[in-house]
This record gives C-alpha cells, sequence and structure tokens, in this order.
C-alpha cells in the first residue's frame, strides 16, 4: 500500500521557516533497538544515528499519540501553545452475574447501559458476562499521569463502593456479581471540554491533530480517520466538517461540551 512502518518514541521535531510559514522538517524517532539503515527504495528513508535514533522527513505529521500527544506539541518549541490533553486513569472491571433469586439480563437485549452516577455496564462475551467502569468523581481526585506505571495499580475500590452498589440499584440480578478481571488504561482526556481536537496546529502548517478524545474515540474514529485523511489529501473536509474540533477554540478558551459523556 506504499506505508512503511517504523516502531519507536518520538524525541524530537526540527521546525524551520520559510516565507514567513513555520513547519516541522523532520521528526526524531527513538528507535527500540538499533536497525539496519533505511534501503535505496525506502519511501521513508531517513538515517539512523549510532544512539539507535532515526531522523524522518517530514512533508507532514499527524499527531494521534494518545494519553501523550502533547509531550509532541511541545516539541515545537517554548512558544507552542499548550495542547490540553493529558493521561486520566480509568480502571475497567470485567464481571460474572451467577445464578441468584433474580433473573440474568439477557444479553441480547441489554445495551451499554450508563447511570446518570457515571457507572456504566455492558455484556461482554459468554452469557452472564459484563464489563463495568466509570470515571472517578471529582472528590476522589483525577491526577494527570505521567507515565504508564501509573496502570499497574487498579483502583478496585471504586467498584466495590461505588459501582457495584449503582449495578445493583439498576438490575437486582447484580447482587450476584463476582469480579473476575480487572486492568487500567488511560483516557487521552481533554481537560478543557473532555472533546476532540482535531486539525491543524495553528502555529506549525504542517502539524496535524487528532487528539482528545477523553473515552469516546472508539465511537469516532471513523469519522475522525476519514476527516484527517481528507484534509491531507484535499487541503481541507470535503465530506466531513469537523472544524468545530479545530484548534482554534483552545486557544480561544471556548469549551464545545457533549452532554454524555461518561
Amino acid at each position: 500500500m506504499g506505508v512503511e512502518f517504523r516502531h519507536g518514541s518520538v524525541v524530537g521535531l526540527g521546525v524551520s521557516i520559510s516565507d514567513g510559514n513555520t513547519s516541522i522538517s523532520t521528526v526524531r524517532v527513538q528507535l527500540p533497538a538499533a536497525k539496519p539503515r533505511p534501503s535505496a527504495g525506502s519511501h521513508v528513508g531517513g538515517k539512523q544515528d549510532d544512539d539507535s535514533t532515526i531522523e524522518l522527513g517530514a512533508g507532514a505529521l499527524v499527531n494521534a499519540a494518545g494519553a501523550f500527544a502533547a509531550r509532541i506539541v511541545r516539541m515545537g518549541g517554548e512558544h507552542m501553545h499548550d495542547l490540553p490533553v493529558r493521561a486520566r486513569k480509568r480502571s475497567m472491571f470485567s464481571v460474572t452475574c451467577g445464578p441468584g433469586r433474580a433473573p440474568q439480563p439477557a444479553h441480547d437485549a441489554t445495551p451499554l447501559v450508563v447511570d446518570p452516577s457515571g457507572a456504566w455496564f455492558r455484556p461482554d462475551g459468554a452469557a452472564g458476562r459484563f464489563l463495568c467502569g466509570m470515571s472517578p468523581p471529582v472528590d476522589r481526585g483525577d491526577p494527570d499521569c505521567s507515565s504508564p506505571a501509573a496502570l499497574r495499580d487498579v483502583d478496585h475500590a471504586l467498584f466495590d463502593e461505588l459501582i457495584w452498589p449503582v449495578l445493583y440499584g439498576r438490575c437486582e440480578a447484580f447482587a450476584a456479581l463476582r469480579p473476575a478481571s480487572a486492568w487500567a488504561g488511560f483516557y487521552e482526556y481533554n481537560t478543557l471540554d473532555a472533546n476532540a481536537v482535531i486539525g491543524r496546529h495553528p502555529q506549525l502548517s504542517n502539524l496535524i491533530l487528532c487528539n482528545g478524545f477523553s473515552g469516546h474515540g472508539l465511537q469516532q474514529a471513523p469519522g475522525a480517520g476519514r476527516a484527517v485523511a481528507e484534509l491531507l489529501t484535499t487541503g481541507g473536509y470535503t465530506s466531513i466538517d469537523v472544524s468545530c474540533f479545530g484548534f482554534e477554540r483552545v486557544q480561544r478558551g471556548e469549551p464545545l461540551y457533549e452532554q454524555n459523556i461518561v
């Protein structure tokens, strides 16, 4: 398909100014291990140094770096307007609903259910198995995380103290819930309005942002991906106008809220 994948971490950006236009000229990538120099026919090209980094030319750069996307923007220089996306930990719980006095919720008749408290559940796989979770309430704190090490600890107390009572309040059969497994992951949380930032960064003409989905990125990914592809190939949005999600609202401090966020 004409695509060459490189696995590594972006550690620096080269910025150039031409005719008053500021853009990214190179991207410096730290490779996980030393790699041979690219072949002469490589589409990406670049040169590798002895310290296992590679410098790539950049016609355009799409920042889809998830929870740590703000770090990429900061590499553009101290003058860069901050991308208000931070890593926020969320805990997920897989539970089973065993036999009890009340009938189990039927999988084929149970949608994703979101309680006003923010607790949610949905069927997952075999009958009697569900996924559930919730964002931590304000009084429990929701700190920014600086590294994936924060994911080592799952907030089991959140399930015991808040989620399970809410689920039982909605469905009596959940009195027989049994935790099966749990894990933690990151929301790429937009601290301005918990909504996506899509489009060009005003200070770097060839930096395109696709960040800050704050937990509903999977639902919006097809549209966001198409919009970014159109912006790259045509210079604008041709089928899906997502200009309301542009970075300009961040600069103006004007949030774009969505009512239904969990």
